[in-house]
């Protein structure tokens, strides 16, 4: 007799345990925050946004766009690097170089999230976003890394990482700013890394210099208004170029602020644990009220 009351108790709560799981299901897409699985979430979102009846778009879309990175993207981009690593080797102190990487990287530069109203998609996807007003210019989406329709130069590169798609373009947020800065500062002979954050929600650069280790981050000059490039007013440089123990004061990071730090592999491995030393060192300096060396 129990166990008949017990397979009764079950069978009646089983549609409400069903509704609820659809309900949370739903609340979790509506919205993200709730998804246990963040990381993963705006993946799972975007691969459900590439249509059946967008098939064919993006296909013709990639193989539209291989070719003209072959054939006006990569030459016109490397020209572009080219003119400007000639001037920039010239410059003796690497503070100076640095500063000159900057200046004509922030010269003609779009970030999206600022300009949304003036970004088209080509598809329902969005797997590039392209300005209104001038169609050769353009993101690659940055959901579509490794798994469907990923945006890949010849060498296998993405195109978000690229320096020659960057330069072309000059459309990007932190990813393109950083990327493009890192290889102009190792193409002009300044040791030069990448840093993102473990959830991939900001990335900036690390330079090495005779006296330290700097962060150097364009995104955050331009994100929290420290530059106009219109007046190329360097007032407050030391805000996105600085010692990388006030990185997080100056330039805090989008979102909640990991605990975690990847780098771009050999041969910067060692960075990790020498990043949260000092920031940690920081950290201690200023819960006692001190300032500390570094």
């Amino acid at each position: 007799m129990k166990k008949q009351n017990g397979n009764h108790v079950r069978k009646k709560w089983a549609p409400v345990l069903a509704v609820g799981i659809l309900l949370l299901a739903g609340a979790m897409i509506v919205f993200p925050c709730l998804n246990p699985f963040l990381i993963l979430n705006s993946l799972t979102l975007n691969i459900v946004a590439l249509e059946k009846s967008d098939a064919d778009n993006i296909t013709i879309l990639n193989n539209y766009m291989t070719d003209r990175y072959s054939h006006v993207i990569y030459p016109e981009g490397k020209e572009r690097i080219s003119a400007e690593l000639e001037k920039i080797r010239q410059i003796s102190d690497p503070d100076a170089r640095l500063d000159a990487i900057f200046v004509w990287e922030m010269k003609d530069w779009i970030r999206p999230n600022d300009n949304l109203s003036a970004f088209i998609c080509p598809n329902t996807a969005c797997t590039y976003a392209y300005l209104e007003s001038d169609h050769y210019r353009m993101k690659a989406s940055p959901y579509y890394d490794g798994i469907l329709y990923p945006q890949r130069n010849q060498e296998g590169t993405m195109y978000a990482d690229d320096p020659y798609w960057i330069a072309y373009n000059m459309v990007g947020e932190c990813r393109e700013y950083s990327a493009l800065f890192a290889f102009m500062a190792q193409q002009s002979g300044i040791d030069a890394r990448l840093v993102r954050t473990y959830s991939y929600s900001h990335q900036w650069v690390e330079v090495e210099l005779a006296n330290g280790s700097y962060y150097y981050d364009p995104w955050c000059a331009d994100n929290y208004g420290y530059y106009n490039a219109t007046d190329g007013n360097m007032t407050f440089r030391d805000k996105w170029f600085n010692k990388i123990g006030v990185y997080e004061e100056n330039c805090p990071t989008p979102g909640p602020y990991p605990l975690l730090m990847s780098y771009d592999g050999p041969p910067y491995l060692w960075a990790t644990p020498k990043y949260l030393a000092v920031s940690g060192w920081h950290a201690l300096g200023t819960a006692f009220n001190v300032s500390l060396p570094g």
